[in-house]
């Protein structure tokens, strides 16, 4: 009976690893982190072994201007990138988790693009591949948490899969980054403040109106970027005699997510734009 028994688990611990291959992510379907940081059991390697890959993790934190940040800024908007390499691979996954000094989820995630889920593990969000990926690259937008919360680890864990349905030929790796609070300045929040950026409607569908306060800060530009950085349109506000709003059209652009960015010398706000 005991023999039966550990062949009972054995068959199921194989059964969940071959599904892993070759479905959703852990998270979703192991209901676990396998990330390798403090709150994980172990990351993917433990089934996902063998394979000749040369897998190699990569992950960067990108900002609107699509440079990589080694800190960040209180509520700003990011968008986490991970690559995962393997030379001669047939598909990829990855997993992933922001966390506090405490261990506790960090930021918030925007909405998965396609090939990508959030999924809740015991309160904590993970972003995580929802099939297996013919590419290994991943990104989606994070949000930073608020004012104080101290530096953020990203914990990210990748696989490199043969998809034959034998595990023990893939390969996987693991990396992390820490990313430090940056210190905001007093002047640039009262910059904020001042320009009072007002959008609306948002969700947009034809046009965004864009409103904005100049009465102690002039603003000298107006840019709407992707998600992923690309400047979409810009307006040099300078040469425009000190308007306060203006009617952008949207229809022309991909259904997904923009900033809008009204800037001087002295700071910027920036607000988040839905695109239905």
């Amino acid at each position: 009976m005991k023999t039966r028994s550990l062949l009972t688990m054995v068959a199921l611990a194989f059964a969940t690893c071959l599904w892993f291959s070759n479905s959703s992510g852990p998270g979703e379907i192991q209901g676990v982190d396998r990330t390798g940081g403090p709150l994980s059991p172990g990351y993917c390697n433990a089934c996902h072994s063998g394979g000749s890959f040369g897998t190699d993790v990569q992950m960067a934190l990108v900002d609107l201007d699509g440079d990589t940040i080694s800190e960040y800024v209180p509520g700003g908007t990011y968008t986490l990138k991970v690559q995962v390499l393997g030379e001669g691979a047939a598909g990829y996954g990855f997993q992933a988790v922001a966390l506090d000094n405490m261990d506790a989820g960090a930021g918030t995630y925007g909405e998965a693009p396609e090939g990508i889920q959030v999924t809740n593990v015991n309160g904590v969000d993970y972003p995580e591949h929802d099939s297996r990926a013919s590419e290994g690259l991943f990104e989606i937008e994070w949000t930073a948490p608020e004012q104080g919360s101290g530096p953020i680890t990203f914990y990210v864990a990748g696989n490199a899969v043969n998809a034959n349905f034998d595990v023990s030929g893939d390969e996987a790796d693991t990396t992390f980054a820490v990313i430090e609070e940056a210190i905001v300045s007093s002047a640039r929040d009262q910059v904020a403040q001042a320009f009072n950026l007002q959008l609306g409607p948002n969700p947009a569908h034809d046009f965004v109106q864009v409103q904005w306060d100049n009465q102690f800060i002039k603003p000298e530009q107006l840019r709407i970027v992707s998600a992923l950085g690309q400047e979409v349109q810009q307006y040099n506000l300078r040469t425009m005699g000190g308007i306060t709003q203006l009617e952008i059209p949207t229809s022309d652009f991909t259904a997904g997510i923009y900033f809008v960015q009204i800037s001087s010398e002295e700071g910027i706000q920036t607000k988040r734009l839905l695109k239905r």
